[in-house]
């Protein structure tokens, strides 16, 4: 079996308004991991943060929150490399990250890369 870290682009989720995500971009990573599963592929997203929302932590949460929701079908992705910007350095909101994206996703691991 394949490991990949696949990137995601937080503000590629995010849209302009509150709650609003950017539902084509999620179509197109659902084509993707659907291929995916005919091979031994598996996953681990990387949220990549935009220096524009960096102070915001929460934004990055509700984003690979509602990422996960979207994907949650395909079990060829493991979980998620947590964010190694400082904001998350915070032991808080590593914390609440694991606990909003593992709420629905028990399966899912959480990876530190260092």
């Amino acid at each position: 079996c394949t490991v990949f870290i696949f990137p995601i682009k937080v503000t590629d989720v995010l849209t302009n308004e509150d709650e609003v995500y950017n539902e084509e971009y999620l179509s197109q990573l659902r084509k993707i991991f659907k291929v995916a599963q005919n091979f031994e592929i598996k996953f681990f997203f990387l949220p990549q943060i935009d220096e524009s929302i960096l102070q915001n932590p929460d934004l990055t949460i509700k984003s690979m929150k509602h990422t996960a929701r979207r994907l949650k079908k395909f079990e060829n992705i493991n979980g998620f490399v947590i964010p190694q910007e400082d904001s998350f350095k915070n032991e808080k909101v590593r914390q609440e990250f694991i606990s909003e994206l593992s709420e629905k996703h028990e399966h899912y691991k959480f990876v530190d890369l260092v």
